[in-house]
């Protein structure tokens, strides 16, 4: 009986993580019969290209007058080097970037800034090449190094009646 001493196995490609990565050959090798019999096997660790946004807080818009203005600054996390993207969407009507307070809806403008200025985030679309990424998960080498700034209109707000208008804005990053 002959036993095969040369398989290959091809990888399977898991989610984005491992469509990138090109297939791997693995040389396992089985053992032959006697009183002891030695396989081999390859290992591979495929770490995926990974990201996270944190450190964010909440933001009151206290309106007296004038534009609503806020922000919260935030931690960008890539586990290498490169760009990355932000998708924001709002909870209102297909995405849209409002506030209510259950029945008026008010329109806000958010932003991103990576650190290079601020750019307006625009439902649902990509803002892409965003940089200055920390290398560390919670941003021990850089500090919080991104801000996502929210406006309302001064006019839009002094129309509204006396109340809390609130809403999400969820904001998704991902590798370039």
């Amino acid at each position: 009986m002959r036993f095969n001493l040369g398989k290959t196995i091809k990888s399977v490609a898991l989610g984005s993580a491992l469509a990138a990565a090109a297939t791997t050959g693995f040389a396992a090798t089985d053992g032959v019969p006697g009183t002891t019999s030695t396989g081999t096997l390859d290992i591979d660790l495929i770490i995926a290209d990974q990201v996270r946004i944190s450190g964010m807080s909440d933001i009151l818009l206290p309106f007296t007058g004038g534009d609503a203005i806020g922000a919260s600054d935030a931690c960008i996390y890539r586990n290498t080097t490169g760009t990355y993207q932000i998708i924001a969407t709002g909870d209102g009507a297909g995405g849209a970037f409002t506030l209510t307070d259950g029945t008026t809806p008010v329109a806000y403008a958010p932003t991103f800034d990576d650190g290079t200025g601020a750019s307006a985030l625009v439902s649902a679309t990509a803002l892409t090449a965003q940089s200055g990424a920390d290398n560390e998960i919670n941003c021990a080498n850089t500090g919080l190094n991104a801000s996502v700034g929210v406006t309302v209109d001064g006019t839009d707000a002094a129309a509204l009646a006396a109340g809390t208008y609130a809403g999400t804005l969820t904001l998704v990053v991902a590798p370039e």
